[in-house]
Order: C-alpha cells, then sequence, then structure tokens
C-alpha cells in the first residue's frame, strides 16, 4: 500500500488527517503559509512522494510557485488537481470577475505542472490539461 497524509487549510489552521493543528497562519498570508508548510513537509520526508492530490484553491503566485517547485524537484512525482467546480466561471459576478481572469492568467503558466485534472462532470480537458471525471454518486443497483 501506499502511505497517506492528508492536510486541510481551515481557517487559519493547517489540520492532519487526525484532525490535529500543526500550525496556525498569519490571515494576511494564509495561501503563501499553506503552500510553504507543505513546501517544507516534502522536503522533510525520506522518500518522495509518487501522487499529490489537491482541491483546486484558485491560482495564486504561491500555489503557482508550488507546483514549479514539486514539479523541479520530485521528477516522478504526478499532481493532480481536482475543481470541485467546473466551469466556475459564472461564479464571479461584477468586480469579482477580475479574481477570475486574474486566475486563469496564471492557471496558464500552473497548468504545464499539472498531470491530471479531476473533475464532478464530464469535459475532456481544462484549458489543455488531461481530465478524468470523478462521480459524486452511487448506482443504486451496483450497491
Amino acid at each position: 500500500g501506499y502511505a497517506t497524509e492528508m492536510f486541510l487549510l481551515q481557517g487559519n489552521e493547517i489540520i492532519d488527517q487526525r484532525g490535529k493543528v500543526l500550525n496556525k497562519i498569519y490571515p494576511v498570508a494564509i495561501r503563501f503559509g499553506f503552500f510553504s508548510f507543505l513546501k517544507t513537509k516534502m522536503k522533510n520526508e525520506k522518500k518522495a512522494p509518487d501522487i499529490l492530490y489537491i482541491r483546486y484553491p484558485f491560482t495564486t503566485l504561491s500555489f503557482l510557485s508550488f507546483l514549479r517547485n514539486v514539479r523541479r524537484n520530485y521528477k516522478t512525482c504526478k499532481t493532480v488537481v481536482e475543481f470541485p467546480t467546473y466551469p466556475y466561471k459564472n461564479e464571479f459576478q461584477g468586480w469579482s470577475k477580475i479574481k477570475y481572469y486574474y486566475d486563469q492568467f496564471l492557471f496558464d503558466f500552473a497548468k504545464k505542472n499539472i498531470d491530471l485534472a479531476a473533475v464532478i462532470g464530464n469535459k475532456m480537458h481544462i484549458s489543455g490539461v488531461k481530465t478524468t471525471f470523478l462521480s459524486n454518486s452511487i448506482k443504486i443497483p451496483e450497491f
């Protein structure tokens, strides 16, 4: 089997799979602090990760930097990014659409460091990234 670790950013706290708070981050640096924590955690491990599964947060410079670091330092690691909502363009209204365009601009750089996108839906590619379909349901006859 595989050894797995899960980290969750909840508010300004980084929590592991046992519910233990591992770190607190200043609110102004939440995204940067989370990816900085992951980078340090991976660096301290004896074995390189085989797979990195990330629930898509929104493309920021810290996310982009983290993905580049993974690609550069862990050549065999496959990066899977889950998009909980896609397409998400219509979720932005008014001035918040600027955030959407910023995200799309940075994602063009990030996609080079993503091996697979996971989505709930049936879109075959997200901006040129190979995509797999996730089902958020069960088939009753098979249950």
